[in-house]
């Protein structure tokens, strides 16, 4: 049973005057909605949509010099509510009055607030697998204590995305109210739950068989070194183009070291040829298979882009969505100067 959709409006004002669009996406179908500019107040704008319950968004606005600004993910609700646009460092960074939003900042301060005043001494020796684990038990007793919150739900979502399965993930799926199970990210969670597992750290890769640039099938296995990145795109993905600086310094310094990436397209049929002039343009060298409507990548619910897995020599998933900066320092350190 799916919620009602209801009207949302976002008042706000950006830091400097508004000499472009200002942009939001639709949670409800991923549209992008375009403000309207005050009168009134150069700065001044008011956004205005339906969405089903508080969900999550993100607000992009585009000068008249061609300059594109984006802000990270954060919540809005139904109703009126009113948010404050600063552009810091090239970023959109986001303040807001509604009650999600306030919701969701309370929680993540509370998991930071928690992992930082515990004393353990495998908070020092692990800090990224403590803060973690910290995270995940604050927001179980969290959903423990409020089972309608949809900031949890989305929240638990998100987490399954970044960190792959974990029975700890169905135990707190389990206490949310049955309500919230139903809705359409509580089907996305349970979806989740069921098939990343095949997916999860410690786990071997599928070994797809697919084509490459040749359009000569391959598996995926042939090209594992000692370490592989595989990366999940496709042509016009602006978050993968955008990662393929740093994705080339890296193939760079570490490809003779025992490291591989292996790229893997999920374009349409129709946008093979786009495939290939991508990875023209943008000079990417290392290994490109294409998963052409993204067949396989669905079975496995691969359906965020980029999304990445780091493979070991044995086939095994030892990482998934690595950030890069996290690949360096790993690669660093387990592969030394031959």
């Amino acid at each position: 049973i799916q919620a009602q959709q209801e009207p949302f409006v976002v008042y706000g004002e950006l830091d400097s005057e508004i000499n472009g669009s200002i942009q939001i996406l639709s949670p409800e179908d991923r549209s992008m909605i375009t403000a309207i500019n005050s009168n009134t107040k150069k700065n001044a704008f008011s956004i205005s949509g339906v969405i089903s319950h508080p969900a999550l968004t993100v607000i992009v606005y585009k000068d008249s010099l061609g300059n594109v600004f984006e802000s990270g993910w954060f919540f809005i609700d139904k109703g009126e509510q009113y948010a404050s646009l600063s552009i810091v460092d090239g970023i959109i960074e986001v303040s807001s009055d509604a009650k999600a939003f306030i919701e969701d900042e309370n929680l993540l301060k509370i998991q930071s607030e928690q992992a930082a005043n515990i004393e353990d001494e495998n908070k020092n020796l692990f800090p990224d697998a403590y803060f973690k684990h910290q995270k995940d038990l604050v927001l179980l007793e969290y959903i423990y204590k409020y089972p309608q919150s949809y900031v949890a739900l989305t929240e638990l979502n998100t987490f399954i995305y970044r960190n792959g399965y974990s029975s700890f993930y169905e135990i707190a799926f389990s206490l949310f109210d049955e309500k919230l199970k139903n809705s359409r990210i509580g089907q996305s969670v349970e979806e989740k739950l069921s098939f990343e597992n095949l997916l999860s750290i410690g786990l071997e890769f599928p070994d797809f068989i697919l084509e490459n640039v040749n359009g000569e099938e391959s598996k995926v296995s042939d090209k594992f070194q000692r370490y592989t990145l595989v990366d999940f795109w496709f042509h016009s993905c602006g978050a993968c183009i955008n990662q393929f600086p740093q994705l080339k310094s890296i193939n760079d310094e570490f490809d003779s070291r025992g490291f591989e990436i292996i790229g893997i397209s999920v374009d349409r049929t129709d946008y093979q040829s786009k495939w290939i002039e991508a990875i023209e343009k943008h000079s990417l060298t290392w290994s490109h298979l294409i998963d052409v409507n993204g067949t396989q990548s669905k079975k496995y619910l691969v359906k965020e882009f980029p999304t990445n897995y780091l493979i070991d020599s044995n086939g095994k998933i030892i990482e998934k969505n690595i950030s890069l900066e996290k690949l360096k320092e790993f690669l660093t350190e387990n592969l030394s100067d031959e």
